[in-house]
């Protein structure tokens, strides 16, 4: 049995070989004319409505993440409001209850010096 590195390599060779047969053969070099310019520019535009397209989605996702918070900022708000003053309240009821507990406690010490 022969081996078959040698064999492989011509393989590749004939295979590089066909296949540049295969190419087809390059144009030759022509000045240009006034539709290859307009076959560039069509290229060039088409390329720069793409961009602009894109460029303008992200401006939109910008703008629209920009006023979800917004809005979620303004809900939070009145939320927040609501929780400062039930903290409030619940000091001033804290601070109440610690006063009458106060007054009971000394009603209780004189009842009973008196009793």
């Amino acid at each position: 049995m022969a081996s078959k590195g040698p064999r492989s390599k011509l393989d590749h060779e004939t295979r590089a070989r066909r296949q540049k047969a295969l190419e087809a053969p390059k144009e030759p070099q022509r000045p240009k004319a006034h539709w290859d310019h307009v076959l560039e520019e069509m290229v060039w535009l088409s390329k720069d409505f793409e961009s602009e397209r894109k460029w303008k989605l992200a401006q939109a996702k910008k703008v629209a993440i920009r006023a979800s918070k917004g809005m979620l900022d303004q809900a939070t708000r009145g939320e927040k409001r609501v929780k400062e003053e039930e903290q409030r309240l619940r000091k001033v009821a804290v601070n109440i209850s610690k006063d009458v507990k106060k007054f009971w406690t000394k009603i209780e010490k004189l009842a009973s010096h008196l009793g």
